[in-house]
C-alpha cells in the first residue's frame, strides 16, 4: 500500500504506520475496541510494540486514526461527484460502482463501522464511529445538493433519501454477496458492475418516465 494521506499539516505516514493501520482495523472489525491489545496489532502488523507507540500515542489515537483512514476512503469515492468533465448521471453512475467496489475491496472497513454502530450506545468508540459516518453522509448529501441546485438532479429526489438509497442498496448488496444468487437469478457474488448498473435505472428520471 502506498504512503496514506494525513491530516492536514501532520507529515505523511510511513510504510510502518500503514501496516499499524491496516492490522488495527482488520483487528477492530474481528474483535471489537476492547477485545484488542496493543501487542495484537504489533503482531499482526510485524512490528515492536514501541514502533507502535511511536506512531500513535496510544490504543485510542490508533483507533481514532483506523476510522479516519476509512473514512477518508469514502471522501475519495464522494469526490467523484465534483468531476465537472463528467455529465452528471455519469458521475452519479461512476459513484454507485466505486462506492460498492470500495465495501468490496475493504471489507473490514465496513465491517469496523458496523461493529461500532450496534454496540452499545454513549461510549466513545461508538460516538467516534458515528461522527464519521454523519460526516461522510453529509459531504454526500451536499455534493446531491449541489447538483440539484445546479439543476443537474430533478428537483423531487430528496438528495438525503438518495443518499440513503445508494448507500443502503451497496451496502445489502455487500452483506447478501454470500448468498446473492439464491435471491436474484439476475445477480451473483462478481456482478457488482451488473448491479449498480440497475440501481442507477432505478434512480435515473428517465426510467420512471411512463412509457408511450
Amino acid at each position: 500500500m502506498s504512503t496514506a494521506p494525513s491530516p492536514a499539516g501532520a507529515a505523511p505516514r510511513t510504510g510502518a504506520a500503514d501496516r499499524i493501520v491496516i492490522a488495527a482495523r482488520a483487528l477492530f472489525a474481528e474483535r471489537g475496541y476492547e477485545g484488542v491489545s496493543i501487542r495484537d496489532v504489533a503482531d499482526r502488523a510485524r512490528v515492536s510494540k514501541a514502533n507502535v507507540f511511536h506512531h500513535f500515542s496510544n490504543k485510542m489515537g490508533l483507533y481514532r486514526a483506523v476510522l479516519n483512514d476509512s473514512s477518508s476512503m469514502f471522501d475519495e469515492v464522494v469526490d467523484v461527484l465534483d468531476q465537472c468533465q463528467q455529465p452528471p448521471r455519469e458521475r452519479l453512475a461512476v459513484f454507485i460502482r466505486e462506492n460498492l467496489s470500495a465495501m468490496l475491496n475493504d471489507p473490514h472497513s465496513v465491517n469496523l463501522f458496523m461493529r461500532q454502530m450496534m454496540s452499545a450506545p454513549d461510549n466513545a468508540q461508538r460516538t467516534l464511529a458515528e461522527d464519521n459516518v454523519v460526516n461522510g453522509f453529509q459531504k454526500l448529501i451536499s455534493r446531491l445538493e449541489n447538483l440539484q441546485s445546479e439543476h443537474r438532479l430533478v428537483d423531487d429526489v430528496d438528495p438525503t433519501v438518495l443518499a440513503m438509497s445508494i448507500v443502503g442498496a451497496n451496502f445489502i448488496f455487500f452483506r447478501l454477496r454470500g448468498v446473492i444468487d439464491r435471491i436474484s437469478d439476475r445477480f451473483g457474488p462478481h456482478d457488482a458492475e451488473d448491479f449498480s448498473t440497475a440501481l442507477l435505472s432505478l434512480l435515473d428520471p428517465d426510467t420512471r418516465k411512463p412509457r408511450p
